[in-house]
């Protein structure tokens, strides 16, 4: 069973809370979120990383203290130890998403903002330039932000990150489906909160209809009693 959840963030974080939140994660990871200039920033990357050593550790029974998290060649993060576990995470302005589950996954969530459309000459397929070059104006930045995340979700999924060309997949969305064309690999899109895109990627199992939304307090509570 694959779960999709999402976390909405407070841009105020004490320095209290921070303090014995980054206690639960592991060095390199403090190390680089007290690097961080923005506090915005700094807690979006604590509190995914909270978010999912918090759901790991409800669905296996385990310390979340005693996750460690490692990175493949392309920097793709995994559970050390437990290679049954698949997870994967994003983040973008006021949300954090996290996925988890028994095969190779991958999530994307995009903020959208205002398009620069020579971005697409680096990102399109011919034949989804073809598309978006038929569309009109209003339905372009969409469409852009709907292929990004599919893209980016897929070679999440697939662990390689950007060592794939975006240029070399193309996406397919139909009415009731979308797809990477010549790949083994589903696909969601999901209806969402207003001015953000979501996208889901599994090979074989079935993804999740419903989102699980996850109050930031939960995460505080969860911690506070370890």
């Amino acid at each position: 069973m694959i779960q999709l959840f999402a976390l909405h963030i407070d841009p105020i974080l004490t320095d209290k809370q921070l303090t014995h939140l980054l206690s639960f994660v592991d060095r390199a990871k403090r190390e680089k979120i007290v690097r961080y200039h923005r506090r915005i920033d700094a807690k979006r990357s604590l509190l995914a990383d909270l978010l999912i050593r918090m759901q790991i550790a409800k669905r296996f029974e385990v310390d979340p203290r005693e996750l460690q998290f490692a990175y493949n060649q392309y920097g793709k993060p995994y559970l050390q130890g437990h290679p049954q576990v698949h997870f994967n995470l994003s983040h973008a302005g006021e949300w954090v998403v996290g996925m988890l589950g028994c095969e190779e996954i991958g999530v994307d969530v995009e903020c959208i903002k205002e398009l620069d459309h020579r971005i697409t000459d680096v990102v399109f397929s011919e034949a989804e330039m073809a598309l978006y070059q038929e569309l009109p104006e209003n339905r372009r930045q969409h469409y852009f932000y709907k292929i990004w995340t599919a893209k980016e979700s897929y070679v999440k999924a697939v662990g390689k990150g950007l060592s794939i060309s975006p240029q070399s997949i193309t996406v397919c969305m139909e009415e009731h489906q979308s797809y990477i064309v010549g790949k083994k690999k589903q696909i969601r899109h999901y209806t969402w909160v207003p001015d953000y895109v979501l996208c889901a990627c599994v090979e074989r199992v079935e993804l999740p209809t419903d989102i699980i939304y996850v109050e930031e307090n939960a995460i505080y509570g969860y911690y506070e009693v370890l």
